[in-house]
Parts: C-alpha cells; structure tokens; sequence
C-alpha cells in the first residue's frame, strides 16, 4: 500500500503548488452587486441586511434576508460605493496576489490619483471614470492654464486654483470653464458656501450631499441629484471648503 500513497500524495502536493504559484486574476466586478431588491422599512426586522443601489451609488438596508451583505461597510467595500471614497483604508497585504494599477480618490486632493493594489474593493477603483464619477471629482478642476495673464483680452475664461479654492479668470483659451458660475458649481469653489442653493430638477435619484448653512455655519446632511454647487459628496470636503467663511464670519 504504501509504494502507492507516496507517488499519489506527491502528485496531491505538486499541484498545490502549482495552483498556488499561479496568480489569481483580480475581478473588478461582484456579481452580488447588480442584485436589487424592494426598498422595506426596516424599523421592525431584525437582521436588517444590505444591498449595493447602482442609480444612487448608495448601500441600502432592506429586511429581505436574500441582500448579499450584513453590514452597510461591507457593502460599500465590495461594490464601492460613495462611501468608500471617506472609509480610512486599512493597510492591505498580498500575499501573492497580482499588484494592478488602480485609481484611488483622495479627500485631502479632492482628486483620483493611479496607484498599485492586489484588490478592487473600496476606495480601489478599476478606471479613472468610475473614481471621478463616483467620488465627485470634476478632472476640468485640475487644468490649471500654461499662462495666466488675465489683462487685455476679448474674452475671458476661467479655471480653478486649489491652493486658494477660488476660480480665477485669464485670457488663456486653455482654461476649461468660460464662466465664473460653471467653475464655481463644478469644482464647488468656497464662493458657493455662501451661495443660495438652487433648485434641481432631476430625472436621476437623489443621493446623500453635505449642503453648508452660512446662518448656522455649518454643514448639514441633505439630499440631492448632483454634486454641483452647494452640494459636497462629504462632511470633511463640505467643512474643509467652507471653513474660511466660518473663520470670516466668527472674528467679525
């Protein structure tokens, strides 16, 4: 018996070790995160379960206990969804698994930058599209013009500067806005903190926007179908733009 275990048992290890030694390819899409399921009230369920909204970009509870997954982060982790652009990331080992290029959003930046990661779940994103659309990014808010004289022209145009989180306008056909208003909307410059919040019709539902209150001086969660404007994806970007007019307004 035993001359026949021995070969049969190294056959089992050498292709172990041959599976192992292949790298998985990464998948950028779960399948568990297209399933939709009825919006419930879930005050009187228990468990209350979750499910990944591809129209809002949002996780949603329900309390059919078919929904992919027990916990709002880890829904957001796995489709990822607006949420995982804020989640602090945890540091992550491979292990073996194949490194490919992915598109991270930065909340400090406002920005998608490409980085190196063995997995697409949270704030991993397969391409620069899905980053931008899903984390508010506006890519026309970072073309900064190769001149920026702004005296003596027909028409003027205008582009966004981060440092002062104003827009500027010059005589540079390079610059991506030819308003004050579009850039400012666009790229939610610390002018609209102190805007009167427009209307919105929509014809796409609404997801979760942080809107400032200049008479409170602060920043309230609110709904709506656009990241434009008075609208910020997040409290942190929401308080980071608006605090100058907090400071403004305090020491008056």
């Amino acid at each position: 018996m035993t001359p026949q275990v021995i070969p049969a048992i190294s056959m089992l290890w050498l292709v172990g070790v041959c599976g192992a030694a292949r790298p998985t390819q990464l998948k950028p899409y779960n399948a568990e995160c297209s399933i939709l399921f009825p919006v419930s009230e879930t005050k009187n369920c228990r468990p209350v379960k979750y499910y990944y909204n591809s129209k809002t970009g949002l996780c949603g509870p329900t309390c059919s206990q078919d929904a992919p997954f027990s916990t709002r982060k880890e829904c957001a982790l796995t489709c990822r969804s607006t949420l995982a652009c804020f989640i602090r990331r945890q540091h992550q080992r491979c292990r073996g698994r194949p490194r490919v290029v992915v598109f991270r959003f930065d909340v400090y930046k406002g920005k998608c930058y490409a980085k190196k990661s063995c997995s697409y779940k949270g704030n991993n994103f397969p391409t620069l599209k899905e980053c931008m659309s899903t984390c508010g990014a506006d890519h026309r808010c970072y073309i900064v013009p190769n001149e920026i004289s702004a005296t003596s022209c027909k028409y003027r145009r205008w582009f966004y500067l981060r440092s002062s989180m104003r827009c500027a306008h010059t005589c540079s056909k390079t610059a991506p806005f030819r308003s004050k208003r579009s850039c400012n909307g666009h790229c939610r410059s610390m002018d609209v903190c102190t805007d009167e919040r427009g209307l919105w019709y929509c014809s796409s539902p609404a997801v979760r926007v942080y809107v400032f209150y200049p008479i409170e001086l602060r920043c309230r969660e609110d709904s709506s179908c656009t990241y434009y404007g008075n609208n910020f994806p997040d409290k942190d970007e929401c308080q980071r733009t608006c605090n100058k007019t907090i400071d403004a307004e305090r020491n008056q």
